[in-house]
């Protein structure tokens, strides 16, 4: 550092000289002399007062000095010890030119008496500030090599823990580490015991940290490369390798099961002499006796009863106490089923056995477990050797830990691997209820489950329980969809063939057969209500397009050809729209203007003809629209209906034109409604006579011709009053008057006309047909379906009773003719005709 010697300030003036009177020299000698002592104390005392002053300032400025200085060291912001790892590196320079720049402005205001003491206190404090600044440069970059190279430790750990399962990469990368220990502290000047220590201690912490994740994320790998230790506790399990003479000869032979010898060897077994076998190690014993217990397992002895009940029979054991012993020792009834894959369970009935046999159980934990898991595959044991038996080709990092250390650990992955368990039995058991759901409906499931899934999520014995019963679901849901395109007759027949036997399994076969038994009443229930519904949610009919009546109209022509098989398929009456369809076109026809609602009927007729499949199109439509139903069976036929008759001649009615009249009537009698911008505005319908005047005529007129079927007359009712409504409206006449020929002529339209047949009962005409040429058509019919068919009539005078459109019950006297098939005869006159309201025999 470099202070400028500058100048403190100029000196204090010379004292003036004092005037004297000189004319009395004595006097003036004492007066010089009093005056010169007086003189000299004043002149020591005020420069005493300049020291201190001097001092005062120089203190002053060195406190300066040092708050300035504190602050360059310890802001803790921006001080030079806030600086941290590399940003320290040649931070003291650029401080102590602060330092000095700040030290010089100071000094640049002192006299130069003052300079000098300054300079030696800044020189002073500057050393102090570059020894802290260097000394904190020296620490951070031993931290920041520290953390290098704890960096470096912790990056390689994390490379050799991702080669658990290539022993090669992972001895390599452990190398490595160790080198770079080795350089790091020969540099810093550690021993060669400091080095070696921390090269172990790298190689333990790795081990220890490979080993924590294989048993957290693999723990299968681990316990298939792990194993169990002898010794686990540090030494607190004797480890047992053939006993005293004294001792149980199990334990003396290694033998804790008391295998007898066979000529087939056991693995690890050794030259022996007597009964029973001899083993190089217990684990070698404890590995045969679980390989004793699950080859039972496979063979069907899977419950403690069974399995004692094999291994030590009652000709030479007390089995029922050493049943009663076991299934206290597991906590489980004699006669529960045991998966002996689980490992928990096969080490606790080896552990229970090696008690019973030989009075006590003299091995850890474990070595149980160890036996057991080399049983089931999971490790390999040696023939025979000291401290540490593991799994071949375990990777260095099992080998390198501590018996505690492995024990600890394979507690933890076989924790892992039961939670693992549980959380993919959860997830299992959620997308089996979705497939459950699916299958109770007969739908198919995107995918399908493996039995490794099963057991997985429940172990090798119970997952193949749950697998199978999954097959089983899945059969069911085969059966379900298959139900769904079965006729009645067909689905008895898989009813039949799925009837459960009884034995094994018989409670969940009752199960499934009650739900499959359900799921044929649930489709038989859904056709029979609407099966046209049905069958377009099964694809096997499309849905109707009714936006135009050509796109009706070449719906209805392709279900024509389709609707009677399936109506003989599923068993039930013949349908030609589903009840929404109905209901939709039915709502049309009862509130379209008349041309339109033409248009669709005709549409109807010419899309299914004018057969069976046009009636009970028609038929399934009247409930919606009864007056537009009835035109549309009338319409387009050939003949007149009567209207009125005369003494002369009969009034008639065109078939077509009754149609049309019976539609403007329904219309005029709704009324129109029309909604403008919003607002509805309905106009009241045209004035119809009261009921008074109408109704006994109408009662009169068809007398008992619909006898049974209340339905059927209220609707022939009602499609009169349309039609006396179409013809009043046509005239001009809507007084609401009663005219009693228009409403005759509306009775006859409406019913097709009342005849009494011979005498014997009122029955509806099919319209267009006439009296006699109705006579004549019942003879051709009496022939061709009654005697014809091999009916033989008793003697009688019989009668016709309505039954539907053109369809006449046969009675004879108190009760009807009866056919071949056990039911009335039906007499169908037209098929071509309709007539609607309940079917069945009137009661």
């Amino acid at each position: 550092m470099r202070i400028p010697v500058g100048n403190f300030g100029n000196a204090t003036p010379a004292a003036q000289p004092t005037c004297v009177d000189v004319g009395n020299t004595g006097a003036v000698a004492n007066a010089l002399q009093h005056l010169a002592s007086v003189g000299i104390g004043v002149a020591e005392q005020q420069q005493r007062r300049i020291e201190q002053e001097r001092q005062s300032h120089l203190q002053a400025l060195t406190l300066q000095l040092d708050n300035f200085t504190h602050g360059l060291v310890n802001d803790p912001e921006h001080g030079l010890l806030s600086l941290q790892g590399t940003n320290a590196e040649g931070a003291t320079g650029y401080y102590t030119r602060q330092y000095e720049d700040f030290a010089n402005k100071l000094a640049a205001e002192l006299p130069s008496d003052m300079l000098e003491p300054f300079q030696q206190q800044a020189i002073a404090r500057r050393i102090q500030l570059e020894r802290t600044g260097l000394s904190h440069e020296l620490g951070q970059r031993r931290r920041v090599e520290q953390g290098n190279f704890e960096s470096t430790i912790a990056n390689s750990q994390t490379r050799a823990a991702g080669f658990w399962h290539d022993n090669v990469s992972y001895q390599l990368e452990v190398g490595s580490a160790q080198q770079q220990i080795a350089e790091y502290g020969k540099a810093h000047g550690w021993t060669p015991e400091q080095i070696s220590e921390q090269q172990n201690n790298y190689v333990k912490t790795t081990a220890l940290t490979t080993a924590q994740n294989i048993a957290v994320s693999n723990p299968a790998d681990f316990v298939r490369l792990a194993g169990e230790p002898s010794d686990a506790g540090g030494g607190g399990a004797m480890r047992y390798s053939g006993g005293s003479a004294t001792e149980p000869v199990g334990v003396r032979s290694n033998n804790p099961g008391n295998l007898v010898r066979t000529e087939n060897t056991w693995e690890g077994e050794t030259k022996g002499d007597g009964r029973f076998a001899s083993f190089a190690t217990p684990e070698h014993g404890l590995r045969a006796l679980c390989k004793n217990l699950l080859a039972y397992n496979k063979r069907g002895y899977n419950t403690v009863e069974q399995i004692i009940g094999r291994w030590a029979p009652p000709n030479e054991n007390d089995t029922v106490a050493y049943i009663a012993a076991i299934s206290k020792a597991l906590g489980v009834p004699a006669g529960k089923r045991l998966d002996l894959t689980d490992i928990n369970t096969l080490t606790a009935l080896c552990a229970g056995i090696t008690e019973h046999e030989n009075g006590g159980n003299p091995y850890s934990k474990e070595q149980i477990s160890t036996g057991a898991m080399s049983a089931l595959g999971l490790v390999t044991l040696p023939a025979s050797d000291g401290n540490h038996l593991r799994a071949a080709g375990e990777t260095t990092a099992v080998t390198q830990l501590d018996p505690v250390q492995l024990a600890r650990l394979r507690s933890v992955a076989q924790g892992q691997l039961s939670q693992q368990q549980r959380e993919y039995r959860v997830e299992l058991e959620g997308e089996l209820k979705d497939f459950t759901a699916a299958a109770l409906r007969g739908k198919n499931y995107p995918r399908e489950f493996t039995a490794d899934e099963f057991t997985r999520a429940y172990g090798y014995d119970a997952g193949q329980k749950e697998y199978a019963n999954y097959l089983d679901t899945q059969q069911l849901g085969s059966d379900i969809s298959t139900v769904q395109q079965l006729s009645p007759v067909g689905q008895q027949a898989l009813l039949n063939a799925r009837q459960p036997v009884p034995g094994e399994g018989y409670a969940e076969a009752a199960k499934r057969h009650e739900t499959l038994q359900k799921a044929v009443e649930y489709v038989n229930r859904a056709r029979m209500q609407d099966p046209i519904q049905y069958a377009t949610e099964q694809k096997q009919i499309d849905p109707l397009d009714m936006q135009t009546p050509d796109s009706l109209s070449a719906g209805l022509s392709a279900r024509a050809s389709l609707t009677p098989e399936l109506a003989r398929h599923y068993g039930t009456p013949l349908a030609i729209f589903s009840q929404s369809e109905a209901s939709q076109i039915g709502e049309m026809l009862r509130s379209a203007p008349a041309s339109q609602s033409v248009a669709y009927l005709d549409a109807m007729r010419q899309g299914l003809g004018s057969g069976a499949q046009y009636s009970a199109a028609l038929q399934q439509v009247s409930r919606y629209a009864p007056s537009a139903a009835v035109a549309g069976a009338i319409m387009g036929k050939r003949g007149n209906v009567i209207g009125n008759s005369g003494w002369f001649s009969d009034s008639t009615v065109s078939l077509d034109d009754a149609a049309k009249t019976i539609i403007e009537g329904a219309n005029a009698r709704a009324g129109v409604t029309t909604n403008v911008n919003g607002i509805e505005n309905k106009t009241r319908g045209i004035e119809m006579p009261k009921d008074t005047d109408l109704r006994p005529e109408f009662v009169d007129k068809v007398g008992k011709a619909f006898a049974g079927d209340a339905e059927g007359a209220a609707q022939a009712y009602d499609v009169a009053k349309d039609y006396y409504a179409g013809v009043m409206a046509r005239k001009g006449n809507v007084s609401g008057e009663y005219d009693k020929d228009t409403w005759t002529q509306a009775i006859n339209v409406a019913t097709g006309g009342v005849y009494n047949y011979g005498g014997q009962g009122d029955v509806l005409l099919p319209w267009g047909i006439s009296e006699s040429q109705f006579n004549k058509a019942v003879g051709v019919a009496w022939k061709e379906q009654v005697l014809d068919d091999g009916i033989k009539p008793p003697p009688g005078r019989y009668g016709l009773q309505s039954h539907g459109d053109s369809q006449y019950l046969v009675k004879l006297g108190g009760g009807y003719l009866i056919g071949k098939d056990g039911r009335p005869v039906v007499l169908r006159i037209d098929a071509e005709k309709l007539r609607f309201g309940e079917e069945g025999i009137p009661q």
